[in-house]
């Protein structure tokens, strides 16, 4: 991750961090409404492929609406980290815009696993419900994440179904684990990292796999981090009988 986000960074103009700010301001001192005009505003000017990104873009905006968060200095700094990332990438700023993408990816899918942990405390239907949404957004997340990277061209990513099954069997893993978490005594945080880490190494695999560099050594380093994450959270944990 921290490569990742080294190779985005490079001479960034002053315009970008402006606008990041800005819209960090927004989301904290004005109307939800105002806010969204000032992000729409941002993201269609200029006009450039908007439709590219439109999916990590609207999800995030609903995810930050004032229903799932209140208004807070910290949650306006990653308003505006997104801003600045995902302008950075549409824009053409970025050198590494592929790693800016999936960053951005993965940040959506961060708060969506935590705005889902946060909003049920107890098992139901409406749970379900909530859960096969959840992970249909962040299906189509994923999709969209593959989809870029092989329009760049600097990554030839085979097509045909098995990139898709792939994508399907993800998310369905994901969507199952979730549950698992759901019913177990974990804190908020502990539930919502350990869904990402492994959303993490699905993503990484999935990339390294549809453009052919996938290895047992990429496979056994990602399943141990998810390994060893599980492992700390669930020995730091307070088990009572």
């Amino acid at each position: 991750m921290v490569e990742k986000l080294k190779s985005i960074s490079r001479q960034i103009p002053w315009s970008l961090a402006v606008k990041a700010v800005i819209s960090g301001l927004a989301w904290y001192f004005l109307p939800f409404g105002i806010f969204l005009v000032v992000a729409f505003y941002f993201y269609f000017r200029p006009f450039y492929q908007p439709m590219k990104f439109i999916v990590p873009f609207t999800t995030f905006l609903v995810l930050t609406s004032h229903l799932f968060f209140e208004r807070s200095l910290g949650m306006a700094l990653l308003v505006g980290i997104f801003f600045f990332i995902i302008l950075g990438v549409k824009d053409l700023i970025f050198v590494g815009r592929r790693h800016g993408f999936e960053v951005a990816v993965l940040f959506v899918s961060f708060l969506l696993f935590l705005v889902f942990f946060s909003r049920f405390e107890n098992w139901g239907v409406s749970m379900v419900l909530w859960s096969l949404a959840v992970f249909l957004v962040f299906f189509l997340l994923l999709k969209n994440l593959t989809d870029y990277n092989d329009s760049l061209g600097s990554e030839q990513i085979e097509r045909g179904p098995h990139g898709l099954i792939y994508l399907f069997f993800s998310t369905f893993v994901l969507w199952q684990l979730s549950w698992v978490l759901f019913m177990l005594p974990l804190s908020l945080v502990y539930k919502t990292a350990l869904l990402f880490i492994t959303s993490f190494v699905f993503s990484e695999l999935n990339l390294a796999y549809l453009s052919q560099r996938l290895s047992r050594r990429r496979i056994l380093g990602n399943f141990s981090l998810a390994f060893v994450a599980f492992v700390l959270a669930l020995a730091s944990n307070g088990w009572t009988l």
